[in-house]
């Protein structure tokens, strides 16, 4: 060896401590110091500077396999050695388990010392020969393997998305030497943790923040790759100390670099990278790593958002060719029954009855088309919204049904929502002509805002029992003689359309209650 090996010896016989160390000078290439107890050894190490650990197996309050899962916490290859007087197979099997280096028996005579110097010079050896490896990869092997990494990862097809941007994210935080890679989701003010790669638990995926609580909101404001070297030095625009945020107040993280999430013409969210260490700068070489994946997740975000719109829309077609094969066959049928029986009429007032059994056949018919292609035009995704005032629109749905008897409309004071003012309007009349069906000449109708954004509906007709709330959204469902089946679906098609939730419950007065929730 170049130097010397640096030995830690702990054995709590600190006489039998001093006689080894000497010895082992005396038989290898190596120094030794020594210490009596576990804690102490941590101490030592914590110091700098050792090349190997020899630990004895048995010492007080931590033995030497305990000491060992210490030392592989945060020294996963440094060479340790257990030496110990009270071996067993045991024990031998259970150290070569917890990843020691090498297991020595303690015997007699000094030749053991001889024995147990070379064993830590050829540990040591292999040691510094793995560490110099690491020390001198060029950066343009390390650029090729990230790269080869991240081919691999973008071109599997067998994982899930979430599992694709966790390994990006060990990949990235290889290629920048950090401690933490996060993806994010950003609606309006929250910050929501899609996937995360950390050393302990400071981000955990699922975990909601304020935006300004962030460093990526500056991401997110400037829309473009964004660097911090030090943060205890970068302010936003607005004059406001990173410093001051969560990530530096709770976790210490002085060093960031994060780039948005494009899909479709929206950002998604962020991809940052951050650490403890302040940096004098990230390379181009990382900006472009960066960069790299951020464009590749705003794709896949994009081909899969686009497959799923893909996949709905055939379901619907699938849905409507049941529709069109089933519910206009009974019409259908009725309609060219009454026109057999009408030729075969000898009387012509039996025939005019059949005439009015075709005519209203062929009703029946034109409303199953209307609906079926109103719930076609309604499914398509709401791209473009205007700020609608649900007062007035409410106002304006509620005039254009034919209630009949005296039907009476209660509201409160109700919020402007952005919306689809059609679709949103056609939602609206839908559920007044449901509760018209439903809850007799005379339905009282109830509108009122919801806590924490959204809008509910009540009628005061007989409600919907629980085990049928769920299927009343179904295309056909309808306990009505007079009914489609189609105004509930188009209701549920319209919310989901604009990315709301909707629900059934009951009403104060035990009638049907929709709520929705965006």
């Amino acid at each position: 060896m170049e130097t010397p090996a640096r030995v830690l010896l702990v054995d709590d016989d600190e006489r039998f401590a001093e006689l080894a160390s000497t010895y082992l000078e005396r038989s290898g290439d190596v120094t030794v110091v020594t210490e009596t107890d576990a804690a102490a050894g941590l101490d030592r190490l914590d110091g700098g500077g050792i090349d190997c650990v020899v630990s004895d197996y048995e010492m007080p309050e931590t033995d030497g396999l305990g000491f060992l899962e210490s030392v592989r916490a945060d020294r996963p290859d440094l060479p340790f050695v257990l030496f110990t007087g009270k071996g067993s197979e045991e024990i031998a099997a259970e150290a070569i388990a917890a990843g020691v280096t090498d297991y020595l028996q303690k015997g007699t005579g000094t030749e053991q010392y001889t024995v147990l110097a070379n064993r830590i010079e050829r540990a040591v050896d292999a040691y510094r020969t793995e560490r110099a490896a690491v020390r001198t990869e060029t950066d343009l092997e390390r650029r090729e393997a990230a790269l080869r990494q991240m081919y691999r990862i973008i071109a599997g097809g067998d994982q899930s998305l979430k599992s694709k941007m966790e390994e990006l994210l060990a990949v990235g935080c290889r290629a920048l030497d950090t401690d933490i890679g996060v993806v994010s989701h950003v609606e309006g003010d929250e910050y929501e943790v899609v996937a995360a790669r950390t050393p302990t638990a400071e981000f955990v995926t699922g975990d909601t923040l304020d935006i300004g609580q962030t460093y990526c909101e500056v991401t997110m404001e400037s829309e473009e790759t964004t660097v911090f070297e030090q943060v205890q030095q970068a302010t936003t625009d607005g004059g406001c100390e990173l410093t001051e945020r969560l990530p530096y107040t709770e976790v210490g993280l002085s060093a960031y670099i994060g780039t948005p999430i494009d899909l479709c013409e929206t950002t998604y969210g962020t991809l940052c990278f951050a650490d403890p260490e302040p940096r004098e700068a990230f390379s181009e070489w990382g900006r472009t790593v960066v960069e790299l994946m951020g464009r590749w997740l705003g794709y896949e975000l994009t081909r899969r958002t686009a497959k799923a719109e893909i996949e709905r829309q055939r379901d619907r077609l699938d849905e409507f060719a049941s529709v069109v094969s089933h519910d206009l066959r009974s019409p259908l049928s009725v309609a060219q029954g009454h026109l057999e029986l009408a030729r075969e009429a000898d009387d012509p007032t039996q025939a005019d009855s059949h005439f009015d059994g075709i005519d209203a056949a062929l009703g029946r018919m034109d409303e199953l088309i209307d609906d079926v292609l109103g719930l076609a035009r309604q499914g398509k995704r709401v791209d473009e919204t205007t700020t609608v005032s649900l007062t007035e629109l409410v106002s304006q749905a509620w005039a254009s049904r034919e209630h009949g008897g005296e039907a009476t409309l209660e509201r409160g004071d109700l919020p402007s929502v952005e919306a689809d003012r059609e679709r949103l309007r056609a939602l609206l009349e839908n559920l007044f002509r449901n509760a018209h069906e439903h809850s007799g000449a005379e339905p009282t109708v109830t509108i009122e805002a919801l806590p924490g954004g959204g809008f509910a509906v009540a009628d005061d007709g007989p409600g919907v029992p629980a085990e049928e709330r769920e299927s009343v959204f179904d295309h056909g469902y309808s306990t009505s003689d007079s009914g489609t089946g189609f105004g509930l679906s188009i209701v549920d098609t319209v919310a989901r359309a604009h990315g709301w939730d909707v629900s059934l419950t009951e009403s104060v007065s035990g009638g049907a209650r929709f709520e929705f929730r965006w």
